[in-house]
Order: structure tokens, then sequence, then C-alpha cells
């Protein structure tokens, strides 16, 4: 009788240890897992969502979480009961309220491979107006002229003209500075 008591005793404290082992090595894979996701990983898997974006010229967007590239995040706003798109370069984002704690898997689709030269040469085409906003609070509303490598050149939507035919002067933005361009509420 004492030895089956002893035998159980060890065997209840083989399996506590042995759980226990299990649920650290859970725990080691998961902060494996999350160390290794990047945040474009996380804002796609938020994609529909609603956050708040802190951008490093100390604004603030909240919007749904529209459409995520390796460079840029595209999310839906609304100012004034109107509807507005905003582009955030990621390396402009400083902080991010409600986002989920999950991650997306990496992905090598033709969206993720999208740069930031690709989203403002779409709103060049479609000659939206837009609201560019700096990281030193500058803010430079018009059309998007021409995007470069690097940069891109804004023209006052006042000034805009036939193409080729503008009586304005661009402003030219360097990428490296651009905070959020947003489809401007100034829209002509």
């Amino acid at each position: 009788m004492r030895w089956n008591r002893l035998f159980a005793d060890l065997d209840a404290r083989m399996e506590n240890a042995a759980a226990q082992e299990r649920a650290g090595t859970v725990a080691e894979l998961v902060r494996a897992e999350e160390a290794g996701s990047a945040l474009v990983d996380r804002l796609r898997a938020s994609s529909g969502a609603q956050v708040v974006v802190q951008t490093w010229d100390g604004g603030s967007i909240t919007g749904v979480v529209a459409q995520v590239a390796a460079q840029w995040v595209l999310l839906e706003t609304s100012v004034g009961g109107a509807a507005r798109d905003v582009v955030v370069p990621t390396g402009a984002i400083e902080a991010i309220g409600g986002l989920g704690p999950r991650s997306a898997a990496p992905r090598e689709d033709v969206t993720s491979r999208l740069t930031l030269a690709h989203a403002l040469r779409r709103l060049a085409r479609d000659r939206v107006v837009v609201d560019v906003r700096t990281r030193s609070g500058s803010s430079y509303v018009g059309r998007v002229d021409r995007v470069g490598s690097d940069h891109l050149d804004v023209v006052p939507a006042y000034g805009w003209g036939e193409r080729g035919a503008r009586d304005a002067r661009a402003t030219t933005v360097a990428f490296s500075a651009v905070a959020a361009v947003a489809e401007s509420a100034q829209a002509v």
C-alpha cells in the first residue's frame, strides 16, 4: 500500500514536470514566432479593423486597414462624413492603437511588393487632390505631378492646367519626409 502511494506520488510529480516543460516549450515557440513577425504582417492580420495610427509628425489617423504593402498601408477614413483614403508609409508610423495580437504569414504577392512610388503614381494618374504631410508638420495640398524613385512633386490644385502648361511651381518632397498622403478635403 505504501509503495503504491509512493509510485503514484512519483508518477504525479513526473507528469507535472512534463506538463511544465511542455508549457515552457510552447511559450518559447510563441515568443520565437512573435519575434519574427513584422509590423506589416500584424497590419495584414488586422485588415478590415479600425486602428489609430500615430505618425512621426505628431499626427493621428483613425481608419480601417484597407490594404497593406511592405512600404505603406492604406487606411479608409471618414472626415465630416466624407470618405477619404490615406496612404501612410510604414516607416512614418510611430505607434498603432487597436492592432490585433495576430500576425499574418509573410506574403509575396503583387500587392505586397508595391512600393510607395507605385501608390503615388496611381494618385498622379488619377489626378487626385492630396494633402501631403511631412515629418516637420508641413502640409502640401495639390495634385501629384510626378513621382521619382525617392521623391514626388506636388503642384497646387489651383495651378493645374493642361499637363505641361502649369501656372504654378511644384514642390518636391522626399519620400523620407512623408508622414501621410491623404485625399484632400480641399478637392477642386
